[in-house]
């Protein structure tokens, strides 16, 4: 689903928190392999920010969805193809 302008949001059924974060580094990968072959004229990346609902109580969809969204702001700030998951305090 397009979430935001450059954003795309998975909603990963029956996943844990650990193979939503493995299927998010193999995104991230699988996409640096294929721009890759685009040539040095296209300087893509993407990076990624998981959050689950099993890693802590949420009350609505909207809480999942900021959690994401923090963890993503933060795997920006890491810099290209960076994944990061939001962990509880």
């Amino acid at each position: 689903m397009r979430y935001g302008g450059d954003e795309f949001l998975l909603l990963l059924a029956e996943t844990t928190p650990e193979q939503a974060g493995a299927i998010a580094e193999r995104l991230v990968k699988l996409f640096g392999q294929y721009t890759a072959g685009l040539g040095p004229d296209h300087n893509l990346s993407i990076g990624a920010g998981v959050a689950s609902l099993t890693t802590e109580a949420l009350e609505t969809g909207h809480e999942l969805v900021a959690k994401a969204d923090a963890a993503l702001y933060a795997a920006k700030q890491k810099g290209k193809d960076a994944v990061v998951a939001h962990r509880p305090a």
